[in-house]
């Protein structure tokens, strides 16, 4: 198996914990120019798919949208935070539809 694009994410566990991130050459750059497209896009989203160093897949999503209530009282999950919810049921209803034209 040749994996030219692995990341690893390790967040912080604890308030003032350092979160880290190991990855290769090529998907550094990557996560580098999906952070920038989510900071400059209309749409405030922007996600990439990589791998963990196990060799599996998993998408990496990025957004600038959320509130200023939702930054106060961050949620714990990502799924609860309004926008990424939204973002999901979009991305659902698309696929649903893709399937039925198919």
């Amino acid at each position: 198996m040749n994996i030219k694009s692995r990341l690893q994410l390790y967040p912080s566990k604890n308030i003032k914990d350092r979160a880290v991130i190991v990855g290769e050459r090529a998907a550094l750059r990557e996560l580098a120019q999906t952070l920038l497209k989510a900071a400059d896009s209309p749409s405030g989203f922007q996600s990439i798919t990589l791998f963990k160093g196990n060799g599996h897949d998993y998408e990496i999503l990025v957004t600038k949208n959320i509130d200023e209530q939702e930054w106060q009282d961050m949620p714990v999950e990502s799924d609860n935070i309004s926008s990424i919810k939204l973002y999901d049921e979009i991305r659902t209803s698309l696929n649903k539809n893709k399937e039925r034209a198919v």
